[in-house]
């Protein structure tokens, strides 16, 4: 208790306010706020009680919050939007060092036509495949996707990569399943 008392005594003196002691000196007298304050370094008393000091931590409140998991169920992540995979592709086309992605219908897109941007675009037990080559670049929801650099996984998380394999940015400004 005698810890307590000093530690607030130190807290009031720091922050340049007055003390009990600049009133008396712990021998019983009466402090300003009519509270007693004793030499033995028994509890302060104001209005007729003990202070109570809780020192109890606050709750845990469960950790960190959770990671975002993508775009929603059934949607086509496209850049800061999201896509219907009934009537739209994601369409990114290039631009130098650029790329610029928009949600464009079905059969009009002039650039990569992407059906899917991840798993989470795709029905269930289905990966989101590219096809990034020469004569064609695009994605669909396949079972298994072929590898390597001209057909890798698209994704939005680690979870839905291949064992060995984190989901990582790639130069075509999408998120691919690399080692």
């Amino acid at each position: 208790m005698k810890r307590i008392f000093l530690g607030l005594l130190a807290i009031g003196a720091a922050c340049g306010g007055r003390t009990t002691l600049d009133d008396s000196e712990l021998d019983g007298s009466v402090a300003q706020d009519g509270g007693v304050i004793l030499k033995d370094g028994g509890p302060i008393q104001n209005d007729g009680g003990p202070i109570q000091i809780d020192a109890a931590p606050p709750p845990f409140d469960g950790g960190p919050p959770p990671v975002d998991a993508g775009p929603p169920p059934g949607t086509i992540q496209c850049g800061n939007t999201t896509c219907n995979p009934q009537t739209q592709v994601c369409c990114v086309t290039f631009n130098g060092q650029t790329t610029n992605e928009a949600c464009t219908p079905q059969g009009q897109c002039n650039g990569a036509s992407l059906g899917c941007t991840s798993a989470a675009s795709c029905p269930p037990n289905e990966v989101c495949c590219a096809t990034l080559t020469q004569q064609q670049q695009s994605a669909q929801c396949q079972a298994q996707c072929q590898g390597g650099f001209q057909h890798p996984q698209l994704c939005a998380t680690d979870a839905e990569c291949p064992q060995g394999m984190t989901c990582k940015p790639s130069p075509f400004g999408l998120n691919i399943c690399r080692p």
